[in-house]
This record gives structure tokens, C-alpha cells and sequence, in this order.
């Protein structure tokens, strides 16, 4: 006997891969394999809650599994201190001054578009002209896209595990494309 719910489910959650900007995937694949190739530079990748473990497992992945340096704020002293310090809408914002160089890559997720410490970081990566990609979903015209919409994974849909499940589908096939070759 099929669930009704988990077929709708998977129906829904496999229809959003139809919307993934594959030109956008091939140009962060290739710049993250130029950054390992090259040895030179890490990726920088944050995110708030679901976001924040979509990030932390794509770290260690690209890390072990594609060989590119990957770091993100999961330490509870130095993100409840930078956030003490400096604000937790800032606290992000603060890991990139202190660790990214002009060749590293930063990756920021926020399922809504309109995370503060976020929406920071990409404000920063543009003034400073880092090399960034944000992923995103909910609505198309999310204040993440308005920064920068042309580095942006949006998904199309209000359902916060669609878009984590999506979001870390298009990391991860990065991941193993990079393993791969």
C-alpha cells in the first residue's frame, strides 16, 4: 500500500529540480573546481538553523570527499561570542572579515532570502567583490536576490524541508561531480 502524502511529497520535491539553474550550477562547479585545481583558496559557507546543518554537512564533504578546504561557523564559543561582540545579525559578517581572502569562495543559504546576518554577508561580499553564490526560496524577489539575483539558487516553493532538501541536492552534486573528476 503507497502513502498518498509521501507520493504527493516526492512528486513535489522532485518538480523543483526542473527549476535548478543549470548554467548557475556548471559556473560555481567550475569555479569551486578551478579553487581546488589550483589549491589555492577555501570555501566559506553559512546558514541559520536547517540552513546552518545544510552547511555544516556540505563543509565536511567538500572537505573529505571533493578535497576543497570548506569552513563554517558550527563552533557554539566563537558564534556565541561574535554574536555577543558584534550582534548575531553580524556574526557571519564578522567569520568573513576575520577568515576569507580574495580567492576563496563563500556560499550563503537562507531558505526565506531575508536572513539578517545573510543579508549582511552578501552585502559584503558585494561591496568587497567576493566571489559569493546564496541559495534561497520562498519569494522571487527575496531581498538576497535583489542584491545579486545572477549568483542565486532560488527554489520556487513556501515549504522550508523542499528548499533545504533542494538546496543540499545542489551542493552535494557539486560535491560528487568535483569527486568525480
Amino acid at each position: 500500500m503507497k502513502s498518498k502524502f509521501l507520493s504527493l511529497y516526492l512528486s513535489e520535491l522532485n518538480g523543483l529540480f526542473d527549476h535548478i539553474d543549470h548554467e548557475l550550477w556548471l559556473k560555481m562547479e567550475g569555479r569551486l573546481r578551478a579553487l581546488r585545481d589550483k589549491a589555492k583558496g577555501k570555501v566559506l559557507i553559512f546558514g541559520n538553523g536547517g540552513s546552518a546543518a545544510v552547511a555544516e554537512h556540505v563543509s565536511l564533504d567538500y572537505t573529505k570527499a571533493a578535497g576543497l578546504p570548506c569552513l563554517t561557523l558550527s563552533s557554539t564559543p566563537m558564534l556565541s561570542c561574535f554574536a555577543n561582540d558584534f550582534g548575531y545579525e553580524h556574526s557571519q559578517l564578522n567569520f568573513i572579515k576575520y577568515f576569507a581572502a580574495p580567492d576563496d569562495v563563500i556560499i550563503l543559504i537562507s531558505s526565506s532570502g531575508k536572513s539578517p546576518n545573510i543579508l549582511n554577508c552578501a552585502t559584503y561580499c558585494e561591496e568587497n567583490a567576493l566571489t559569493y553564490f546564496t541559495l534561497t526560496g520562498f519569494s522571487e524577489v527575496s531581498p538576497i536576490r535583489q542584491i545579486n539575483s545572477s549568483v542565486n539558487f532560488w527554489i520556487p516553493v513556501d515549504h522550508y524541508n523542499h528548499i533545504e532538501n533542494a538546496h543540499q541536492v545542489i551542493l552535494l552534486s557539486i560535491c560528487d561531480s568535483l569527486r568525480e573528476r
